[in-house]
């Protein structure tokens, strides 16, 4: 039987002061470790792991220690994993400063105004910790950046495609190029 569950919060609980951005804030601290429980009891082939970093890296009072505290989050999940689970990273999606769709709805015959540097479009230190982490476990590593974005830029629209629907989210036609890569690492 398969079984899908989803936790959809930080590696490490973040520091958050002032109202809770979201409902779900004040369980920053309980949530995770609730998730961890119940994948150790069921003991799955595989756990699919992937955040939004630049999101939790927005909140306030996050301080100078985020890399590390993210890095130690990281690790613990990974630790706690059942033996013979095997991790799989989808990384960070590439990010825009602001909208593509705006942006694109500007430049209509010259969409590649729009695109964003590749350096700016995500965290490298980020991914190389996590590159770092799936290496040392045996796991896999799927690097959406190599996939959606080409050698210098990262394309608002590739082959006529809306690449981010909101500057943080992919599109449905862009997350399905992921599907592939993902099935694979899964094996």
């Amino acid at each position: 039987m398969d079984h899908n569950h989803q936790v959809g919060l930080p590696f490490r609980p973040v520091a958050h002061h002032g109202p809770p951005r979201h409902q779900w804030s004040l369980q920053l601290r309980q949530v995770p470790a609730r998730g961890l429980e119940r994948i150790r009891e069921l003991k799955p082939e595989s756990v699919v792991i992937s955040n939004a970093e630049r999101s939790y890296r927005a909140f306030p009072g996050v301080g100078a220690d985020y890399d590390k505290e993210w890095s130690a989050g990281l690790s613990a999940l990974l630790d706690g994993l059942p033996k013979g689970t095997k991790p799989v990273i989808i990384g960070d999606n590439p990010s825009w400063p602001q909208s593509p769709n705006a942006c694109v709805s500007q430049h209509l015959g010259d969409p590649d105004t729009c695109a964003v540097k590749r350096t700016d479009s995500f965290s490298a230190p980020l991914q190389g910790m996590e590159r770092d982490a799936m290496s040392s476990r045996g796991g896999s590593f799927v690097d959406t950046v190599d996939l959606l974005c080409a050698t210098d830029s990262c394309p608002a629209v590739y082959r006529s495609v809306l690449m981010s629907r909101d500057g943080n989210h992919v599109t449905t036609p862009a997350a399905r190029a992921l599907a592939a890569p993902i099935a694979a690492a899964l094996r």
